[in-house]
Order: C-alpha cells, then sequence, then structure tokens
C-alpha cells in the first residue's frame, strides 16, 4: 500500500477491523434522550367527556398517558444498610414493547423473562458509580414521546441531567428468540467456548451486581457534581482579586461591551478549547488509576529520587483514599470525578483555569491527587503566586498561534527564580501555609524562598507527570484509536520505555498479569504483541523489514523526557517519515536510465511548467468540458527563475474538501484526459508524486487520481527495492541514517518534525544549546524593511544538526547544516479572463487556438499604480 496515494487512508481501514472487532467493546443498546418524571406523576388535569371523544377519533388511548410514579434506589428494608438495593424504575420508548412482546398495561407478562426488564445505564462521562444505573423498566411509553427514557426526579440532582437534551446510554441484555428467556452462560463450556451474546449479558450481570452491592449505596446516590473543587476555585480567585467579586462573593458580571470583546472572545474560545481537551486526560486518569489499584502500581522510591513535598505520608498510586486516610480524607476516585466534572461544565464556568488546571498543566493536577495528596494543598499549590507568573510567562513567550518560542522553560524558570531571590527552602508543604501567599503581592524573604521551592517542586512534579501520562498511553489501549502501525508500534515502544526506566514498581503485575489473573491490561499488552506486523502482507515488508528497526529505535529515542515530547507529534514525524521513505524510493529509484526527481525542473519551473500548462489548456474547447481539468487550480509564481525570490509553480484542487462522490467524478474525468492527453495524465501522477509524495494535504491532488493508473506509472520503481530482486539498494541499514537527515533537512520548517527555537541575535555556524533534539531550527531577525512607511522586522531560519559534543557549560554543540525543500511564496492563477494573457508578440484574442501557441504565454501586469511595482519587480526580478 506504500505504492498508494491513498496508503494512510487503506491503513486506517485496516486496522480499524481490529478496533471494531477486538479494542472496542460492543453491547446492544442505545442512546436515550433524558426526562425526569417531574409533571407525569400527579393527574392536574381532570378528563371531561369532550377529551374521550377528541381522543376517540384519532385514535388515542388516554390511559397511555396515566404514568405511575417512578421510584428511585432504595433499600429493601430501610433499616438494614445491607439489605438489597431495589433498582431505579423507568419507562421507555414504545419501540421495545413490541420487540419484548408487552402490552403497555401490563409489564408482568407471564410469557417474558423479568430479567429482560433489568437494564444497565450510564452517563458519558462516566465518572464513577453515581453516573452509572442499575434499570429496572416498569412500563413503556406512548409512540409521540419518540427515543425518550422518563426516569425518577431524583436523577437531575443526583446525576447533574438537566433538559437540554440530555442522553443516556443504556445496555440491553440478549434473549433468544425462541424461548424468549435471557441468554446464560452454558455451564458446561469454558469462557472462550461461550457465545458473545451470552458473554455480553454475563458482563452486565456482574456489573449491576457491583452497583446493587450495599457498600456502593452511597456512591450510588451521591450527586455528581464538583462540589469542592467548585468552591476552592472561588476562593482562590476571591483571593487573588477580590475587586472582581461584589459583597456576597458573587462574581461581577462584565458589561456587554466587554463580554463580546474581540480579547474577551479569544480568551473565552482558548479556555473552552483547552478545557474539552482536558477531559481526556483526567478521565482516562480516572480509569488508569482504578487499573494500577489491582497490582498495587507505585512509585520507585527507592532507586528513584522521588518526593513529595507536602505534610503526610503515605504517598501511592494505588490508594483509594487520600494520605489522610478514610475517616478525613477524600476518596480519590471521588476527586478525579469532580476534576471531569469541570471540565465537561467549562463552556457554563471555567473556574478550572482559576487553580491553573489548564490542558498543559492537568496532568500536574492528576499526578498530585492520584499519589495521595489532599485536593485543597493541591489546589492551593498550584495557584501559588510564582506558578501563575509561570504559566503567564508561558502563554506570552510560547504562543500557541507560533511555531518558534520567545523563550524556553528553563528560561521563564531561571527568570523567575532570580526575581524571587534564587534561595529555596526545604520544608514540607501544609494548604493553610500556601493559601497564606495566594493573591499576596508583597511576600517576606522566608515566603520567597517558599515561592522558588514551589517552581522547583513544580518542575518535578511536571516530569513526573510525563512519566505518568506515558504509562497512560502504554496501557490505554480500550481509550486509544490504534489506527496505524505507527501507533501500534509507538505503544510498544512506550511500554518498554517504562521498563527500561524503572520509574514504577509492580509493573509487570499491571502489563502482563499477576498471580490472580489476567487483568484487561494484559490482554490489550499481548493483543499489542499480536497486531504488530499483522499487516506486514500490505505493507512491502520486503523492503520496509531494514526500515522498521530504526523508526522504532527512532521512536523510543524521541520519548526520552529531556525533549519534552508529545504523542500525536511522535505520532506525526514517524507517519511523515515512513511516507517519505516511499516518496524517497519513487524519486530516486532508476528506471530507462532515469529518475523522475530530474523532471523536478521541468514540471515545475519556467514557461512550460505543468501548471502553466493546465492554465492554459483549460481555455481549449476539448478540455473545457473535463471535470478534472476545471478542478485543478494552478498556484505560478512571479519571479523569474534568476531572481532571489525564484521558487516553484504549484498545482491544487479548487475544493480543498470533496465528498466521495465528487472524488469518483474526478477519477473518471482523470481516465478522460488520459484518453485525450495520455502524456499529460503520466506527468499529472509524477508531478503529485514529487509536489506531495505521500503527504494529504490541501494542496494534494493525487486522491482525483485512480490507484491502478498511480500503479501502472510508479510500482515499478518499488519493485526495484524487493530483497530477492534488490536492484536499487536504497531502503538498508546503511542507508537510513542518511534518509533520516534528508526528512528533518526537508521538514525543517514544520515544528511538529524540527524544534524551533528562537534567537534575537543571528546565530554562527556553530552554536550552543541545552537541548537534547537532535535537529533544531532557528529563527532570527535578519533585519528590517520599510513597508508602506512603516519599518518591520525580517525574519530568517537556519537548521542546526546536534554533534553529540558539549561544551564546559554542558551544552550540546549544535552546528549549521542545508536546509531542503522549497518555501512556497506563490499567487493563484484560475486561468480565467483572455485579456491578462499576452504572446510574445500579440495579443491573444482567441479562445481556440493551438497548445503550442499557448506553451509561451506569460502573465502581465495590467496597469502599475504610483511607481511601487515598477520598484518591485526592479528589485526582484520579477516577471
Amino acid at each position: 500500500i506504500e505504492q498508494l496515494f491513498e496508503k494512510n487512508k487503506i491503513e486506517n481501514l485496516l486496522y480499524s477491523l481490529v478496533n471494531n472487532n477486538v479494542v472496542k467493546r460492543k453491547m446492544p443498546g442505545g442512546q436515550f434522550v433524558l426526562q425526569a418524571s417531574t409533571g407525569f406523576e400527579n393527574k392536574l388535569k381532570a378528563i371531561k367527556q369532550n377529551d374521550f371523544e377528541l381522543a376517540k377519533k384519532k385514535g388515542l388511548d388516554l390511559h397511555d398517558v396515566q404514568l405511575k410514579p417512578l421510584k428511585f434506589y432504595r433499600k429493601e428494608d430501610p433499616n438494614n444498610p445491607n439489605s438489597e438495593t431495589l433498582a431505579m424504575q423507568v419507562y421507555l420508548p414504545s419501540r421495545f414493547k413490541d420487540q419484548m412482546g408487552l402490552t403497555i398495561e401490563d409489564v408482568n407478562n407471564p410469557n417474558l423473562d423479568p430479567n429482560l426488564l433489568q437494564l444497565i445505564g450510564f452517563r458519558i462521562p462516566t465518572e464513577g458509580l453515581n453516573s452509572m444505573d442499575f434499570i429496572e423498566v416498569v412500563g413503556f411509553l406512548p409512540k409521540s414521546f419518540g427515543d425518550t427514557v422518563i426516569v425518577p426526579s431524583e436523577i437531575v440532582g443526583k446525576a447533574g441531567s438537566d433538559y437540554d437534551i440530555d442522553k443516556l446510554n443504556i445496555y440491553f441484555p440478549n434473549a433468544d428468540k425462541e424461548t424468549g428467556r435471557r441468554i446464560q452462560l452454558d455451564p458446561d463450556k469454558s469462557i472462550k467456548q461461550q457465545s458473545k451474546k451470552a458473554l455480553q449479558n454475563e458482563l452486565q450481570t456482574i456489573i449491576r451486581d457491583v452497583l446493587s452491592h450495599p457498600a456502593s449505596f452511597d456512591q450510588l446516590i451521591s450527586p455528581v457534581g464538583a462540589w469542592k473543587l467548585k468552591d476552592l476555585a472561588k476562593e482562590i480567585a476571591m483571593l487573588r482579586n477580590p475587586s472582581a467579586f461584589d459583597s456576597k462573593g458573587n462574581k461581577i458580571v462584565l458589561p456587554l461591551h466587554q463580554t463580546f470583546s474581540l480579547e474577551s472572545m479569544i480568551n473565552t474560545s482558548h479556555r473552552m478549547f483547552s478545557g474539552l481537551g482536558g477531559i481526556g486526560i483526567v478521565a482516562t486518569s480516572s480509569t488508569q488509576h482504578a487499573k494500577g489499584q489491582r497490582p498495587g502500581i507505585n512509585w520507585n522510591f527507592t532507586d528513584k529520587d522521588i518526593n513529595f513535598n507536602f505534610e503526610g505520608e503515605g504517598f501511592s498510586l494505588s490508594r483509594v483514599y487520600d494520605i489522610r486516610g478514610k475517616e478525613k480524607g477524600d476518596k480519590i476516585s471521588a476527586t478525579i470525578g469532580q476534576y471531569v466534572t469541570g471540565y465537561v461544565d467549562v463552556t457554563k464556568e471555567d473556574f478550572v483555569f482559576d487553580i491553573n488546571a489548564g490542558i498543559e498543566y492537568a496532568p500536574i493536577h492528576m499526578l498530585l491527587v492520584r499519589s495521595g495528596v489532599p485536593l485543597e494543598s493541591v489546589v492551593y499549590f498550584m495557584s501559588q503566586p510564582i506558578i501563575d507568573e509561570y504559566v503567564t510567562a508561558k502563554n506570552l513567550n510560547q504562543p500557541i498561534y507560533s511555531s518558534r518560542a520567545l523563550k524556553s522553560n528553563d528560561k521563564i524558570a531561571e527568570e523567575l527564580r532570580t526575581k524571587y531571590g534564587k534561595e529555596s527552602s526545604n520544608t514540607k508543604l501544609n494548604a493553610n501555609l500556601l493559601k497564606s501567599m495566594i493573591g499576596k503581592k508583597d511576600l517576606n524573604p522566608l515566603e520567597n524562598q517558599v515561592q522558588v521551592q514551589v517552581l522547583n517542586d513544580f518542575l518535578m512534579y511536571k516530569d513526573l507527570a510525563e512519566d505518568l501520562l506515558l504509562l497512560k498511553d502504554a496501557t490505554s489501549l480500550e481509550t486509544t484509536n490504534y489506527n496505524n502501525s505507527i501507533a501500534i508500534r509507538y505503544a510498544k515502544q512506550a511500554i518498554k520505555r517504562l521498563e527500561e526506566s524503572g520509574m514504577f514498581l509492580n509493573l509487570d503485575e499491571l502489563l502482563y498479569g499477576n498471580e490472580e489473573g489476567a487483568s484487561t491490561t494484559a490482554g490489550y499488552t499481548n493483543l499489542l504483541n499480536e497486531v504488530d506486523g499483522l499487516f506486514a502482507e500490505f505493507k512491502l515488508g520486503e523492503y520496509l523489514v531494514d526500515a522498521k528497526e530504526f523508526i522504532d529505535n527512532k521512536m523510543f529515542e524521541l520519548m526520552d523526557k529531556d525533549l519534552k515530547p508529545f504523542k500525536d507529534d511522535i505520532l506525526y514525524k514517524m507517519q511523515k517519515f515512513e511516507n517519505f521513505i516511499a516518496s524517497s524510493i519513487v524519486q530516486n529509484t532508476s528506471w530507462d536510465y532515469g529518475k523522475i526527481k530530474e523532471r523536478t525542473s521541468e514540471l515545475f519551473k519556467g514557461k512550460n511548467s505543468l501548471p502553466r500548462r493546465v492554465n492554459n489548456l483549460k481555455k481549449i474547447s476539448k478540455y473545457k468540458n473535463n471535470l478534472l481539468m476545471q478542478e485543478l487550480t494552478p498556484v505560478l509564481q512571479v519571479f523569474n527563475e534568476d531572481s532571489k525570490e525564484s521558487t516553484i509553480d504549484g498545482l491544487r484542487l479548487f475544493s480543498k474538501k470533496l465528498q466521495s462522490y465528487d472524488i469518483d467524478l474526478l477519477a473518471d474525468a482523470f481516465m478522460e484526459l488520459k484518453e485525450i492527453n495520455p502524456i499529460l495524465a503520466n506527468d499529472l501522477i509524477i508531478f503529485s508524486a514529487l509536489q506531495s509524495g505521500y503527504n494529504f494535504s490541501p494542496g494534494s491532488f493525487f486522491q482525483a487520481i485512480p490507484g491502478s493508473e498511480v500503479l501502472s506509472v510508479l510500482s515499478k520503481y518499488f519493485k526495484q527495492n524487493k530483497k530477492e530482486d534488490r536492484k536499487s539498494n536504497l531502503i538498508h541499514r546503511n542507508s537510513m541514517p542518511g534518509l533520516w537527515e534528508d526528512f528533518n533537512q526537508n521538514y525543517h520548517k514544520d515544528a511538529k518534525v524540527v524544534r524551533s527555537i528562537f534567537r534575537r541575535e543571528v546565530p554562527g555556524r556553530v552554536v550552543n544549546l541545552y537541548e537534547k533534539a537532535e535537529y533544531v531550527n532557528i529563527a532570527y531577525q535578519s533585519g528590517e524593511k520599510t513597508i508602506g512607511g512603516e519599518t518591520v522586522s525580517i525574519y530568517e531560519d537556519s537548521l542546526y544538526k546536534n554533534t553529540g559534543r558539549f561544551n564546559e557549560k554542558d551544552q550540546a554543540i549544535f552546528t549549521q547544516i542545508n536546509k531542503k525543500g522549497v518555501k512556497n511564496q506563490l499567487i493563484e492563477a484560475t486561468g480565467v479572463g483572455v485579456s491578462s494573457i499576452v504572446n510574445k508578440n500579440n495579443t491573444i484574442k482567441s479562445e481556440d487556438h493551438s497548445e503550442a501557441q499557448i506553451a509561451n504565454t506569460s502573465i502581465t501586469l495590467k496597469k502599475n499604480v504610483g511607481g511601487e511595482r515598477d520598484a518591485v519587480i526592479k528589485d526582484k526580478t520579477c516577471k
């Protein structure tokens, strides 16, 4: 599939077989609009004779809407806390009445197994047992209610469900159509021999047993919410900025013109998206915390320098309650649930940002909470003045819209330590001490020392949080979409990195099971090993075998904490590199004593470049009705080839997003074009391979070319690299480092591939940096320029490679290397408007003229304004 431009999509389809059939557990059920029974429980309206007559005409039964009161969870014996918990009662949509063979009046049909009326419900996100329900069906709704489920009124207070189309997810048991009974496990068969439906029913039974257990009752009826977290956040906001609150402690609402100001809208939007991104971190932390409790996952305090500088003892990753214990402390799972609620409701109340819990710092909150630090200490710690300044400095010097940072994290931390006096205290922190410094403007010398300690501890916890995130990535297969081989191999390398780091105790029991039996995580670890290489025959393993080991080793290197890696960036980079290998094969393999990369100048530059040919051919009658020709949009440069600003001509589809139907039409148009002009069709395939390679982008048009046509042109280059007939010998162990450097040289401007650093001074050929990255792209101000009477800064960039040597300050020595790739300084040309096209000798007035004549045309400018254009043309050697 590396031979096809659709390689990534095909690979996604292949791995979806694994995700949909193995990883993602399917259960019978559905989503239903949640509605409380409030208003249905009392017959407030007298039914008159006219109502009956009208109902008779419309064929309605008034008894259908006379619903009985629904019961919430209660004990069979209210005086005995250990007695059985009775299920919550609901009304289901009418369509299930027919499926279950029931009438609206009688749910006690003797022909129906009563176990089929016992269901499991839950809301998303599922924060704990209080987000789940075990249900008893006591009736069915009229058809006019649609897919609505009526639940007891208490659900509003318990689950926080309101009336804005909240959904309740419900699992239904599987029934035998012949007997009408719930399918049970066959006692004569092993677990592996049981039917899927029987296993689904058994899993629902286990869930129900957990929910109905007497020990679960308090959690089952506890309201979902972030009460304590929200109160702490409000308290901190008032300490920081008391003027933002009135005398009653209510936040003062901004005037409407300030609420809708540009700055406010940008800030609100950023908080919303950052908050929504935090849901994934805290929700998966909740499930991972539960998975880690069984094998007793913990930090390796003995061999590693790991400290939690808070009062108390017994910090551990597998605690049930925080270090204050069951009597005085909070349940850790409930605390994480409060964070989940805070992130879910961020569009309504964004209080999580008052405690510095944005997406970048959510992992630190989860690290401290999961390790047993009390919630008060966590939020007071994360809200210290020096942490506030660190977050602000990061936002100013590392803006999300810029690919280069003005200041590094280390530089920001160094400046803050200097501001607070450099000296650090060494004390065990507690909630009262931390609270006393929040919002304080003038700190005394001892408090300044505490602030420096807080920053140092914060950075240490940030480092530990990265280990915990790696553990989550490696053990959360069920919540991660592994849709390609790189993602699978990343998880395997993450496990390898965890095992070699030695940061966690009992890791083997989590990954591979223990004496009590295999765990869910152990099952997924085995699955990783099974899936890796599962589709090797589709991935031309004949030649990628040599590259696979190199890619795996690079992924392992990139997971080094000192590189501050992001999982998505690593996956992005290695997928790009895998595609780059395929592009390198196509471009550099010889065929008939030539390579297609030798056609680059011919296809991309000059008056006969392919984009210019397409631009001109659009006006010829036989191409006017070809859908692909009209959809192709040339992007033409305006500089002569000898200009220092000279680049290349490009070609893309006019519509950047197309439906499958439209793509099929363009593919048909390509086949028509091949019949008209086979040379042009062949050139389009080669041009696409050179312009976009195998990476889909808004500028690519390869999706419009049928795969069979791509294979007919490009497959010969791949065949040259097969093991049994390796004439090209491009891909082998010794060539991989060179390909890796070529890759970084080509993608030097992509910050996800090469780390970007900003320097105010112009760097020399050799630079010394506190960096461990293999390549860095240094952006710098190269000068100034006056445009329209204003002076603006001109920026350039240079690519540097780590030599592996260090200076006396322990800085890595980087040397400058060449960049590759072409910058896109282009304009679009649609080919419409004959008056703007001129021949060398005279203006072309006829649209129907020869292709040879068209080839000698060029774009001209219609008029000159104020002489500015002439000056630019002369300075830049423009056409």
